[in-house]
């Protein structure tokens, strides 16, 4: 009997209506009944936080998205596939150019970390590149390096500066990749 006391001392009466959450709209015409005392309400009793101003089928108190387009469905947070950060980097899935950052690792404002990145642009990840120097004007393998850049002869001198690129194993070599015998 207490707590059914102290519920009704909480509830405004005008003449024979109520107004329950104390907004200042009686419960009969309150569209959003619950108004949490401290905010001020509208003429319908529905507080900014009980809108949803996107229309997006969450209220904004608890919308993580508050501006989801009109054509995208939103989950129960409020956000559509394309708002939400799938992986976290700071980076909405709409604009992340990398979709998978590894956890730890910044995102520049594409969504692509340093590894993530192809600063050569010779089609192979920084992560993966072995060659991460490739020339525009050369075809690279799957490891990042053009033909130019390996050492075939494995004299470590790379093809490109190697003037003797057939050099037997275990011979050492000069600058120019040249055995000294």
């Amino acid at each position: 009997a207490g707590n059914r006391m102290s519920f009704f001392q909480n509830v405004q009466t005008v003449g024979f209506e109520k107004d329950a959450d104390l907004d200042g709209v009686l419960d009969k015409y309150d569209l959003c009944p619950g108004t949490l005392i401290g905010e001020t309400a509208d003429n319908e009793g529905c507080s900014n936080e009980q809108k949803d101003d996107d229309n997006d089928g969450v209220i904004n108190r608890t919308d993580q998205c508050p501006n989801t387009p009109d054509n995208e469905q939103a989950d129960d947070t409020g956000c559509s596939n394309e708002q939400k950060d799938d992986d976290n980097d700071g980076i909405i899935n709409r604009i992340d150019q990398c979709p998978n950052t590894p956890e730890n690792e910044e995102a520049d404002e594409r969504g692509c970390s340093y590894e993530q990145k192809d600063d050569d642009n010779d089609g192979v990840i920084n992560r993966s590149d072995s060659c991460p120097e490739t020339p525009e004007n050369e075809q690279a393998d799957e490891t990042g390096c053009s033909y130019e850049q390996k050492d075939d002869d494995n004299d470590g001198v790379i093809n490109r500066t190697d003037i003797c690129p057939e050099t037997p194993e275990d011979e050492q070599v000069d600058e120019s990749g040249c055995s000294y015998e």
